[in-house]
């Protein structure tokens, strides 16, 4: 079963069909109890269809789930993932594993549900792991499509094949002096040309020599301060991701709370360009004005298009403008961060860029 990345989600958010039906079941128990959960969540699904379309078409754009439900190749799955993300429209079907434990959820609307991916993309953000010994650099990236090896750089080594044996040591010795100084530059400069974007963090794993002559080296902007001291060979890949994964997540916190300030105070001191109010918000979003933004993933806020009525429980012809807000933010590459604590009075906020 393949995956949820963040360029996954951000195309799912672009999809805009009616209706379209996204559902989320936690992984427990063995295929026969998977296949009886998605099988009852189906029928709901169709039950809902049935507020949109006629019976005939509500079975059409669930044939697909019916179709891949009998399939058991395609519910093969990590023994860590945790969660099944489905997206059904237009008479296709996008099956994900996810890594955390999300809730059995059902939506039925236009577009799809997202907002329950929110903490894959922010409490799972991506980062490297920069694997390095004297004779090889292994780059690791980690990130919510799981984790992958993206770059490897073995050490080259100069052959002393003539004089004596103290001539030949000491030839070496001056060698591989100059080797690790070319080596260290070369892993930096092909590290700096494989991340294009430069916004994730780096965390060297390396003895505490390597990696003090690596970061003299380095000119990688998000090179973490906190490393770990260790060799990397004397330990296995997930328990170097695993104690890695807090300092990630320490930047990324970090990266939220100095964010979150600056709406503060942008709002402290009435600067423009700060929009306030889910309404306002989804207006900038349509208009692609929104450079950051500030939302509560897990409060749902409802609206009537027409009348523009909000309201905090779903009422007839309601849409979900938490959804719509979050679609529109992924659809136009804003940031995305947590609404500060104690703005909940107006639901979603925006920094603008003009």
């Amino acid at each position: 079963m393949q995956r949820i990345s963040h360029k996954t989600i951000q195309k799912l958010a672009r999809k805009n069909k009616y209706p379209s039906v996204s559902m989320y079941v936690p992984l427990e128990g063995d295929y026969y109890d998977l296949r009886d959960k998605v099988l009852r969540i189906s029928r709901q699904a169709r039950e809902q269809l049935l507020d949109h379309v006629d019976y005939n078409q509500a079975r059409e754009i669930l044939a697909p789930i019916y179709e891949a439900i009998h399939d058991r190749t395609q519910w093969l799955h990590e023994p860590y993932d945790k969660t099944i993300a489905m997206f059904i429209a237009g008479g296709e079907i996008n099956i994900y594993a996810l890594p955390d434990r999300e809730e059995e959820a059902l939506s039925v609307e236009r577009g799809f549900a997202v907002s329950r991916l929110f903490d894959q993309l922010a409490g799972h953000g991506r980062f490297y792991n920069l694997l390095l010994t004297s004779k090889a650099a292994h780059l690791v990236r980690s990130d919510v499509s799981g984790v992958k090896t993206i770059l490897k750089i073995a050490a080259t080594e100069s052959k002393v094949n003539t004089g004596s044996r103290q001539r030949r040591a000491r030839v070496r010795a001056e060698n591989n002096s100059s080797i690790d100084k070319r080596y260290l530059s070369r892993i930096d400069k092909e590290i700096r040309n494989e991340i294009s974007d430069r916004s994730a963090p780096m965390i060297v794993v390396a003895l505490p020599k390597m990696q003090a002559a690596y970061r003299a080296a380095s000119r990688y902007e998000l090179l973490m301060p906190e490393g770990l001291k260790l060799n990397p060979d004397s330990m296995g890949i997930d328990q170097i991701i695993e104690r890695s994964r807090p300092i990630a997540t320490q930047f990324y916190r970090y990266y939220e709370e100095v964010a979150q300030q600056e709406l503060e105070r942008r709002k402290a001191t009435d600067q423009p360009h700060v929009a306030t109010g889910i309404r306002s918000v989804i207006e900038a979003l349509r208009d692609k004005r929104v450079q950051t933004l500030y939302i509560n993933p897990k409060s749902a806020v409802w609206g009537e298009p027409l009348t523009r009525a909000v309201h905090l429980r779903k009422q007839r012809g309601d849409v979900n403008l938490t959804e719509e807000a979050l679609r529109g933010a992924l659809d136009t590459n804003a940031e995305i961060f947590n609404l500060p604590e104690g703005a909940t009075n107006f639901r979603a906020a925006a920094i603008l860029k003009y």
